[in-house]
């Protein structure tokens, strides 16, 4: 989740780049291995501001992430959350789980653009 929540905000060509070195090697029956696959999830993921992992990577674990931004373009991170499959269903994980993801990406970026510190 979190590391397409970051690839969704990068140029094409750098993308493209990554999956030539890295490849999209199948961990579970949900990975996706096919790269047009994977450029119409980054699209989703720009569109709705979030993205999911459903037990992509580990059978029976899902992820929420949502990119955080220095600005209306740089992303430097992001907040993400995993849990068991069996617990994140339907609209728990599809709406109200990453609603709390991004608002908590939302106060992060609030944070970097105010100059505000934990530690103040």
């Amino acid at each position: 989740g979190a590391g397409k929540a970051i690839l969704a905000h990068l140029p094409e060509t750098r993308v493209r780049d990554i999956v030539d070195q890295y490849g999209l090697p199948e961990y579970t029956s949900n990975t996706i291995t096919d790269v047009e696959e994977l450029f119409a999830d980054l699209d989703r993921i720009r569109e709705r501001g979030f993205s999911l992992n459903d037990e992509e990577i580990i059978r029976g674990n899902r992820g929420i992430a949502a990119p955080v931004f220095r600005n209306d373009e740089e992303v430097v991170g992001t907040i993400s959350i995993s849990g068991p499959a069996n617990r994140w269903k339907g609209e728990r994980f599809r709406e109200e789980l990453p609603k709390s993801v991004t608002r908590s990406a939302n106060v992060v970026e609030i944070n970097i653009h105010t100059g505000v510190n934990e530690a103040d």
